[in-house]
């Protein structure tokens, strides 16, 4: 079967891969791969190769990404896919500086059951006419599987024991998302390099929704990171995946310098929030995650969550509090996606009272929860899980000045209330509860 198409209407160039796995450790090793892509630059045409991914159907996902480099890189007009039994559009990165002589795809992940015979193919643009210049490769890697359940949260490192009476936020260590790389609590290439913090930048992965294994979710962006991206560590400090759970992000430990806003990365800690919010909104759980983590830092360092001010790595003026876009050139990226983005101000404003409530007025022994007591969720006219106290709010942190007469003994008639998402704060047995809801 003759796989190659040629079309001599194009000035493009070819990526000609063919790769066959052959699995040593079916579950237990991660696997890691980069393959130095051939290009045709005799015909200037399309080319596709079969790659067999069929052995690695039993993992939880195939990460993939693509880099080539070469001067004057025509980056828009490079187009290209993986095609499984569905076809996934390779797009540039959002991450990191643009620059004129080098592209990296932004990371695609594969299901399990996309471990089939796929076809690779990039056609890099009428404009990109220096082809033998052009250098290429495809970076695969394949997670083990990481049980958080016996590596546990590691409740011995936590975060969050300051001056400001925050309770401690339990995180998964370097060393155990990053088994495969052995990492410790030591930067992968040393030295590390610290700055003073005084905004913090919110941040969307803009990959996978769904997994199993959210450590080897992260573990694949440390190394797309280093392999493709060719950082020296993951750029984000901190990640936070669906669950909730917070993962210790770059190496080196409080106000290491990161790399992850447009090439201006001092005076600022970064928090990427896994998932795609282009599409979807993050979990309430997720979300109180990131309050959390945002109020200690804002606490400890004396940040305004509610203030902005200059940035001096960043030629502009910013909220304390900003997504990845607020720091770079408008259309530069939509980072961190626009349904996140859209709940930025929300989330400001939580994590002051988060403050206020928690980390001012309650002991270093109470804990500061988040429960999904609230129902029927979404609600129409009533909502249940309720105490007498409590305290009703938008997503900017604003009071609802209505009141609410109680149905029953713990739900209340919410037929009033406009449409929206809604947090709603109670505090019980001396812990603070936050839930969110969905009214319609």
């Amino acid at each position: 079967m003759n796989l190659i198409s040629v079309s001599r209407d194009y000035r493009s160039f070819i990526i000609v891969f063919c790769f066959v796995c052959k699995v040593i450790f079916a579950n237990a090793q991660s696997v890691t791969l980069t393959v130095d892509l051939d290009f045709d630059t005799d015909n200037k045409a399309r080319a596709v190769r079969v790659i067999d991914l069929s052995a690695y159907k039993n993992r939880d996902f195939i990460a993939v990404s693509v880099v080539i480099e070469g001067e004057g890189l025509d980056r828009d007009g490079i187009k290209g896919y993986i095609k499984t039994n569905k076809t996934h559009i390779l797009t540039p990165s959002h991450e990191g500086e643009r620059t004129s002589n080098r592209y990296t795809s932004e990371l695609c992940f594969l299901k399990p059951e996309e471990a089939v015979l796929s076809e690779l193919s990039i056609d890099a643009g009428i404009n990109n006419a220096l082809l033998d210049q052009i250098k290429g490769k495809l970076r695969i890697f394949i997670p083990e599987s990481v049980d958080l359940k016996s590596a546990g949260l590691h409740p011995h490192r936590h975060i969050l024991e300051d001056s400001c009476n925050c309770t401690g936020l339990p995180y998964i260590t370097r060393n155990v998302w990053g088994t495969a790389f052995h990492l410790d609590s030591s930067i992968y290439i040393k030295p590390a390099v610290y700055t003073k913090v005084t905004h913090l930048i919110i941040h969307h992965s803009a990959g996978t929704n769904f997994s199993d294994n959210w450590a080897g979710v992260v573990a694949a962006y440390f190394d797309y990171h280093v392999n493709s991206n060719g950082w020296q560590d993951i750029g984000y400090n901190w990640l936070i995946d669906p669950k909730g759970v917070l993962y210790e992000g770059r190496g080196g430990g409080d106000n290491v310098q990161g790399a992850h806003m447009c090439g201006y990365n001092r005076n600022s800690m970064s928090v990427c929030m896994l998932g795609n919010f282009e599409v979807t909104t993050p979990t309430d759980t997720m979300t109180n995650t990131l309050i959390r983590l945002l109020g200690y830092k804002a606490c400890k360092d004396n940040i305004n969550p509610l203030g902005d001010g200059d940035i001096a790595s960043y030629p502009g003026h910013m909220f304390n509090i900003s997504g990845h876009k607020d720091g770079c050139s408008p259309g530069y990226t939509s980072c961190p996606g626009k349904f996140l983005y859209a709940e930025l101000n929300g989330i400001r404003n939580a994590t002051h009272q988060y403050i206020e409530d928690a980390c001012d007025s309650l002991s270093d022994t109470k804990d500061y929860l988040s429960h999904s007591v609230l129902y029927p969720n979404p609600a129409t006219h009533t909502l249940c899980g309720l105490n007498n106290v409590f305290r009703l709010t938008n997503i900017y942190g604003q009071d609802m000045d209505v009141v609410y007469p109680f149905r029953e003994e713990n739900c209340i008639d919410i037929s009033g209330l406009q449409p929206g998402r809604y947090f709603v704060r109670q505090i019980e047995n001396g812990h603070v509860m936050i839930s969110s809801f969905i009214k319609i």
